[in-house]
């Protein structure tokens, strides 16, 4: 038995006798027993939630039931997360429906007028998670809280799912574009599950950008006024001004050296990472890691605070180089993870797929560009 079969039965099957939309706080055994008895309603109830836990789901308001009654009650259950994606409960079995999803590639991009989340989220209706991932192929190279500029341009390559000519959901982001006034022009290619620049470079870099999505910077590197001790002394680091418990993360693999209170650093921790690299989070409100310990780029390891010598919430971040501090805003880590030398040939051929692809389109600029930059 097929997929197709089964996707084919299930819309040429009769109309449902009933539809339910869950309501927030409805529990599915309580919505059930109003169609078949309450002892046959818990087991459908327990049956349904089990398949949906393993898919780590859980009923939410909006999920729609439709219900099929015939002369021995219930016969079937059609639970519906999505148009296209279906959990059906049978009286012998339960099985999980997708819906066939046409896949295409589209072109999407805008301008910056005043943020990067708002010219492609708010005026260009991106979803928020392909904004997300877009944001994350750059995130090595630029800041996008602190170092777009208006008029700044971004366009991308994305699989694109339908479903009866309406975008069911994104895929992956196959090439990407940002030209901005301060970071230049960044371009990436997806290959083997990775992006890299044009000449075959990676993307990533030993280091992350920042180590958290912050408002502003409040102090920078070197000597600074000291609102507390009332004197001029070196800054070793940079504090970024952040809400209280703003998630802070490790900027790159290592091991934890330091986690605790120290001094006027307040809740402390440091990590060692390769080739003679540390980094510094100080002023924490919560710590996750402790000594000893490993952690990977990117991993969540505390939450801004404001305890040692703080005026306000925010993270005081610094980095050693060989055990001297250096300013974490003019570092530049080398890339890493190269694509070895064999596949260069094959990431030189997608490469010019892709481009033969944009010119196919007509340009390099995004057909939605004049509505998502209007």
């Amino acid at each position: 038995m097929t997929a197709f079969w089964l996707f084919a039965q299930l819309w040429m099957a009769a109309a449902p006798t009933d539809t339910v939309v869950l309501r927030p706080n409805d529990a599915l055994f309580e919505v059930l027993r109003s169609y078949t008895p309450p002892a046959r309603a818990d087991r459908i109830a327990r049956r349904l939630l089990q398949e949906l836990r393993a898919r780590q789901r859980a009923p939410r308001p909006g999920d729609s039931l439709f219900l099929y009654r015939g002369a021995q009650g219930l016969e079937r259950l059609d639970y519906r997360l999505r148009p296209w994606v279906h959990l059906v409960w049978e009286p012998d079995t339960v099985y999980w429906q997708r819906a066939f999803l046409r896949k295409d590639l589209v072109l999407l991009g805008g301008r910056i007028q005043t943020s990067f989340y708002e010219a492609a989220v708010v005026r260009g209706r991106v979803p928020a998670e392909v904004a997300v991932s877009f944001a994350e192929i750059f995130e090595w190279d630029m800041d996008f809280y602190t170092e777009t500029e208006v008029g700044d341009s971004f366009v991308f390559l994305v699989e694109r799912y339908v479903w009866r000519n309406r975008p069911a959901r994104y895929g992956r982001i196959l090439w990407a574009r940002y030209q901005g006034r301060r970071v230049g022009t960044l371009e990436a290619y997806y290959f083997n599950g990775h992006y890299y620049n044009p000449e075959g470079q990676p993307m990533r870099r030993q280091f992350l950008k920042t180590p958290l999505r912050y408002r502003r910077i409040s102090s920078y590197f070197g000597m600074r006024w000291h609102p507390i001790l009332k004197r001029y002394r070196h800054h070793h680091g940079v504090d970024f001004a952040a809400p209280y418990g703003t998630p802070v993360s490790s900027i790159g693999d290592g091991v934890v050296v330091y986690a605790g209170w120290k001094g006027g650093y307040g809740k402390y921790i440091r990590i060692r990472h390769p080739n003679g690299y540390q980094s510094g989070y100080g002023h924490l409100s919560r710590i996750y890691v402790r000594r000893g310990q490993r952690v990977k780029q990117g991993q969540l390891i505390g939450r801004v605070g404001s305890t040692g010598l703080s005026t306000g919430p925010h993270l005081h971040f610094e980095i050693l180089k060989d055990g001297r501090f250096v300013n974490p805003l003019r570092l530049k880590t080398p890339r890493v993870d190269p694509l070895p030398q064999a596949l260069m040939p094959v990431f030189a051929f997608q490469k010019r797929a892709i481009q033969e692809y944009l010119q196919v389109l007509g340009s390099s600029e995004p057909r939605s560009y004049a509505r998502a930059g209007s």
